[in-house]
């Protein structure tokens, strides 16, 4: 009886682990709760308080193994303690115990508790994936709030095995044993957040890797069905001087040359000018992304000019980020200058006062939506559902410690990344 009152008691525990977990597999819940009734019921642990840190660490390993992520698994394992002790004492406001049967009583309490807490486990796991959406940069404060709050729970658990122990050596070596659990713990946090550094780095640079291959593919196309324009308007030009020249009328030759080939002829010279310039970034992965987005630009539309300081820097670390901000500024200062069939587009690489900065400025449309808007996931000028492309560029920016400045002035629109 006394085993089946404590199953019942460490049922909340057990549900919410369940319900905290997003991935969740038969073996693991399994393993999971076979531990924590094994460490409840079973374990030779007659102190309360190394129980629960024991606990706590079996439960940091299951959530780490399915969520893949050392915060996150450190905010679901003190939750479930924290909840654990907050559930009793709502059901006591609630339900007061029926002294003529203590069994069914305590059996309903325990309903009570665990619906309680369940309710508590789907609230703040909601609260805490908007609050990672929306404050990225601030993820670890939810952590150091509940590890407080859990450690405040340990305290409490220890003072009173204190009052209640008068033996000095069982009180010393209750402290050895909880001060060792908690230096191996942290050892361990420090290795995994050092290994999900360094998977979540690998991560990046294959999607980068991934996107400058995806977007390099599209530039070839681009350029394949621009040759193939080329030579067309090429082979109308020859058949159009040639009757000129079949007729004798060299004016209108004349006339001809300056005044529809000589325009396109300055224009691509003066295009392959500007793009000449960007021999001057040092950082092979920016050049290319420079070299991949700019190539596509139509000069007979777009007036486009480029300034770039030759003791531009730029980090290896900077370099995944700045390639995927870069591109995302670029693609929609291109896209919006395509729905406008002309405009202007001016690109700046500068050093100034120790701060390096990356400027990209196009003309938009008159009617644009303020930039709250269109920062929004999911809101864009092309369609519902395509608007990504700003709010990966803030969550990409954050990340790398980058700041961003947008602005919105006489039919410009100015992005500038400041690193």
């Amino acid at each position: 009886m006394g085993r089946l009152l404590i199953i019942l008691g460490i049922l909340p525990l057990l549900f919410s682990t369940f319900f905290f977990k997003s991935k969740k597999t038969i073996l693991d819940l399994l393993i999971s709760g076979v531990l924590i009734l094994g460490i409840s019921i079973i374990a030779p642990v007659s102190s309360g308080t190394l129980k629960s840190i024991i606990l706590f660490i079996v439960l940091f390993f299951s959530f780490y193994h399915s969520e893949q992520e050392p915060l996150t698994a450190g905010i679901y394992s003190c939750l479930i303690f924290i909840n654990d002790s907050l559930g009793p004492f709502f059901t006591n406001l609630i339900y007061r115990h029926n002294p003529d049967s203590l069994i069914l009583s305590f059996f309903i309490s325990s309903m009570i508790t665990l619906v309680i807490v369940l309710s508590f486990v789907i609230v703040e796991k909601n609260l805490l994936i908007m609050f990672q959406k929306r404050y990225s940069k601030f993820r670890i404060v939810p952590l150091i709030i509940c590890l407080f709050l859990f450690f405040e729970i340990l305290k409490d658990k220890y003072l009173i095995e204190l009052t209640t122990s008068i033996n000095a050596s069982v009180l010393e070596k209750l402290l050895s044993d909880i001060l060792l659990a908690v230096f191996l713990f942290l050892i361990v946090i420090v290795l995994m957040a050092q290994r999900s550094e360094r998977m979540k780095l690998e991560a990046e640079t294959k999607k980068a890797l991934y996107e400058s291959q995806l977007t390099y593919l599209q530039s070839i196309e681009k350029n394949a069905e621009d040759v193939r324009k080329f030579k067309h308007d090429y082979q109308n030009i020859l058949l159009s001087m040639e009757t000129f020249l079949q007729e004798n009328r060299y004016e209108e030759l004349k006339d001809y040359y300056y005044t529809q080939i000589q325009h396109s002829s300055q224009n691509l010279l003066k295009m392959n000018t500007q793009l000449s310039k960007l021999s001057l970034i040092q950082n092979l992965a920016l050049r290319s992304i420079f070299y991949v987005k700019l190539g596509t630009i139509d000069t007979d539309k777009i007036r486009f000019t480029l300034e770039i300081d030759e003791q531009l820097h730029i980090e290896k670390t900077e370099e995944i980020p700045l390639v995927r901000a870069v591109g995302i500024i670029l693609d929609n200062a291109l896209e919006a200058l395509r729905v406008l069939e002309e405009g202007a587009l001016q690109v700046a690489l500068i050093e100034n006062q120790g701060s390096r900065l990356i400027v990209v400025q196009n003309t938009c449309a008159k009617d644009l939506p303020p930039l709250y808007k269109l920062e929004e996931q999911g809101f864009s000028t092309k369609g519902n559902n395509r608007g990504l492309g700003l709010t990966n560029l803030r969550e990409i920016t954050t990340n790398a410690g980058f700041m961003v400045e947008t602005e919105v002035l006489n039919s410009r629109f100015s992005q500038k990344i400041i690193f």
